[in-house]
């Protein structure tokens, strides 16, 4: 089952759903056919992409916020045949000229550091994943993940939907539009893991009354503003977090690893506190280096230590 903000969809809905699409765009048994899907709709998004996945063939996922032109853009940058914009009735683009017979989740970079390019991971790829994910992360199986993010993104859709229903759980999905009715939907729920930005992270910091906290929140992506945000780690045998640990005079902020091959930081989050802090933290030290510049796998540790920034950030 999946809740999309306060309706509940069981097993047969998306199965019933997935059917009816499937036969409306013509999708097959051993479909090789690359679909590119914007919908603005996630249940129906979700649907297709069961479709999609049972038939075999292959799906770039778009942000339904996406321009017509933007999203034709990426469908032919990813070597898609078919256009689903809004409609199941598909916009035939041109055949590719080298076509795969696997099925693949296709994304694109973020084009950082060039033009994006496609990435494309076959479904038995993606299975292994998040069998990988959910055999190493053993402490989120008590909790109820909350996904208030994208779930045309990997981070989404993969470590929240998919690990959730691999998990058996029923993974809670919210807009991001309106943060606090994403603080009620926590405050309602069992156990929250919440899924989301840094920057949202920030805002909800930023709502929450002196004394509240969230349960405990999986992030990833960008630059995560920690002025007078301090942040508090599981105790030992949850998840590690990549930070890296930016010089004191360059910006108060911790950056998160982007999610390719890890997933970053399961972190409990508190609202700010007046309480003086030391002016000397100690320079971040815990864990072990990985390939990329600055990073850190931030292990658990007996006590509370500081990293680089103007307000303190804990792993414990």
């Amino acid at each position: 089952m999946i809740r999309i903000d306060d309706r509940l969809y069981d097993e047969s809905y998306f199965s019933e759903t997935s059917a009816r699409l499937a036969a409306e765009i013509g999708l097959s048994d051993r479909d090789t056919g690359r679909y590119a899907v914007c919908f603005p709709e996630t249940v129906d998004w979700l649907a297709l992409f069961f479709a999609i996945r049972k038939a075999g063939a292959s799906v770039l996922p778009i942000h339904p916020g996406t321009p017509y032109p933007g999203a034709r853009k990426l469908a032919i940058g990813a070597g898609c045949d078919r256009l689903l914009y809004n409609s199941l009735t598909a916009e035939v683009l041109q055949k590719p000229e080298l076509g795969s017979p696997q099925g693949t989740l296709l994304q694109m970079s973020s084009g950082t550091t060039g033009a994006p390019k496609c990435v494309a991971r076959s479904w038995a790829e993606i299975d292994a994943e998040i069998e990988s994910y959910v055999r190493t992360f053993r402490q989120p199986e008590g909790m109820t993940p909350v996904i208030a993010c994208p779930t045309t993104h990997s981070y989404g859709l993969i470590c929240g939907i998919l690990v959730a229903l691999k998990r058996g759980q029923t993974p809670v999905i919210v807009n991001t539009g309106n943060p606090k009715y994403l603080l009620k939907v926590l405050r309602e729920t069992e156990r929250p893991l919440l899924y989301s930005s840094p920057a949202i992270l920030h805002t909800l910091a930023r709502l929450l009354p002196q004394g509240e906290q969230i349960h405990a929140t999986m992030t990833s992506g960008t630059l995560l503003p920690i002025r007078g945000l301090p942040i508090s780690a599981p105790k030992a045998g949850s998840c590690s977090s990549n930070m890296a640990a930016p010089n004191p005079a360059a910006s108060p902020s911790i950056r998160m690893s982007p999610p390719l091959a890890t997933w970053a930081s399961c972190c409990r989050i508190f609202p700010r506190k007046r309480a003086a802090v030391s002016k000397t933290p100690e320079r971040l030290s815990s864990g072990m280096a990985m390939a990329r510049r600055s990073t850190r796998v931030i292990s658990a540790t007996a006590a509370p230590t500081a990293c680089w920034s103007s307000s303190p950030v804990w792993t414990t």
